[in-house]
């Protein structure tokens, strides 16, 4: 009998076995059901809203939908608009599994198609939470417990991100914590490959559930996760990055490039305590930590067993790259899990004690407190961050830039700037302006407010008006120029070689 299991099934190393549970699943819970539905259309409707009316902050999706529809078409998924193979830059390898839905629904929902997926899975991962929420604790506890997790700033922020293939992780990893905890080996077995095929951060996350699968007394799943995350990660270092783009890793300089040169000047440099120190210690790490733990609290610190298998938090802390350091990135996804699976652990200790009560009027406060400090302003504006445009300005936005995009021929080399590169990207040939490829592109799009404001953009357009004609603007003053033009009409020039796309925003 594997430990931490009774006979008759009631509780699983402290937690109870949701089979065995009296109460309610996730599956049948009503209000849970609405909560989960609730913040589904709420962000996922956020998300569509601005990607239907073209607002920016869409690089990193249009560099997987042109991976992606590659895949799809058993095409080599090299990204022109970031100049790379979509396997060189990130071991995103859970796209092959998602390639069958794009050549489904890829033509039918555009560049819809990836945030929709990242909403059903983001939805089930709260499902998962309250699963795990509802085994230990009453009905209205875990309630808000997922109330809390749905409403977390950092969960906004990265689900606000339209698509990033690491926030698919978060429901494997709390997959793969019930399912040690449960003793169910195959199935937190598949749970962690799952989360690996993500993306390659996520080895540390895996290899951190396997020590805490061995502590359990399932050595030989432990163990299994551990070597397999190491041995993993040396293939991807060694042989896949190498392979598929010239120099390797291209991200190693973004953990350790202010403070060594290689991996192994990183460890001996972070070897020593007040190095560590200094890395850890500052004002950045000081406001993520707070954004992360204000709006639960501060009580996961209560559980530093469980909140400790959040690997990936102390490797942001001591990143190069800035980006690491703030819950409003991707970047923090790997932490989130682990931050809830912590308040579970902690409200279940506490259960039948005097300390309850403050427990639950500490985290309702903590919960109302992130969304006046940390909550995204796309949904709780702040002064200087009100971003959205308006309704009447959005329509009018929406009808004149579609009707530009509308006369681009699906086959034409295409340069543009990022906000219109997600509706763009299932063709073969496309780059993000002020980048033109290895030859001057079919079509250019741009905001002219933008490239006028900019010294570089600005003299590409020059050279581009040369031989380059208009052959339309909106109002907002977004034109497309096709090159060369003959009355208006998109001739196709012949085509050359690959280049390699700027590194965008990210």
């Amino acid at each position: 009998m594997p430990p931490g299991h009774s006979p008759t099934g009631a509780r699983a190393g402290g937690v109870l076995d949701p089979r065995a549970s009296s109460g309610r699943t996730a599956r049948t819970d009503g209000p849970a059901l609405g909560l989960v539905l609730a913040a589904a259309l709420t962000y996922g409707g956020v998300n569509h809203y601005r990607l239907a009316h073209y607002y920016p902050l869409e690089f990193d999706l249009a560099i997987f939908t042109q991976g992606l529809h590659a895949l799809s078409r058993l095409e080599t998924p090299f990204v022109t608009v970031r100049g790379m193979h979509l396997f060189g830059e990130h071991a995103t390898f859970v796209h092959v599994l998602l390639a069958p839905l794009e050549g489904l629904l890829g033509p039918l929902l555009g560049p819809h198609l990836l945030p929709l997926v990242q909403t059903v899975i983001l939805a089930a991962s709260g499902l998962l939470l309250f699963r795990v929420a509802r085994g230990a604790l009453p009905p209205l506890e875990a309630r808000l417990v997922l109330a809390a997790y749905l409403l977390y700033p950092a969960l906004q922020h990265t689900w606000l991100e339209y698509y990033e293939p690491v926030n698919l992780a978060i429901p494997c990893l709390i997959g793969a914590y019930a399912a040690i905890r449960e003793g169910r080996d195959g199935r937190a077995l598949a749970w962690s490959l799952l989360a690996l095929v993500t993306i390659e951060n996520l080895a540390l996350s895996v290899a951190a559930l396997g020590v805490y699968a061995a502590v359990r007394g399932r050595r030989r799943l432990g163990a299994g996760l551990v070597l397999g995350a190491a041995v993993y990660v040396v293939v991807l270092l060694r042989a896949v990055f190498p392979a598929l783009e010239p120099g390797g890793y291209v991200y190693a300089g973004r953990l350790y490039g202010d403070f060594a040169t290689d991996l192994t000047g990183a460890i001996v440099y972070l070897a020593r305590p007040d190095h560590l120190g200094e890395r850890l210690a500052t004002p950045a790490n000081g406001a993520y930590l707070l954004g992360l733990l204000v709006p639960v609290a501060f009580l996961p610190l209560l559980a530093p067993g469980v909140l400790a298998l959040a690997m990936q938090l102390p490797l942001n802390m001591v990143s190069s790259w800035p980006y690491a350091h703030e819950i409003r990135y991707h970047y923090v996804a790997p932490v989130i899990p682990f931050v809830f699976l912590a308040l579970v652990r902690v409200l279940e200790k506490t259960r039948g004690s005097g300390g309850r009560k403050v427990a639950l009027a500490a985290l309702g406060a903590g919960v109302l407190a992130g969304q006046v400090l940390f909550a995204s302003p796309w949904l709780v504006p702040r002064e200087g961050q009100r971003w959205w445009r308006g309704l009447s300005v959005d329509a009018a936005e929406r009808l004149h830039v579609s009707a530009l995009l509308a006369r681009i021929p699906a086959d034409a080399t295409v340069s543009a700037h990022y906000r219109f590169l997600p509706h763009l990207a299932r063709r073969p040939r496309l780059y993000m302006f002020p980048n033109l490829g290895p030859t001057t592109p079919d079509v250019v799009l741009v905001d002219l407010d933008r490239a006028e404001a900019d010294d570089g953009e600005r003299a590409v357009l020059a050279r581009l008006r040369e031989g380059c004609g208009e052959v339309a603007r909106t109002p907002r003053r977004t034109v497309l120029l096709a090159c060369p033009a003959e009355g208006g009409r998109i001739v196709t020039p012949a085509r050359g070689g690959e280049s390699t796309s700027p590194p965008g925003y990210r």
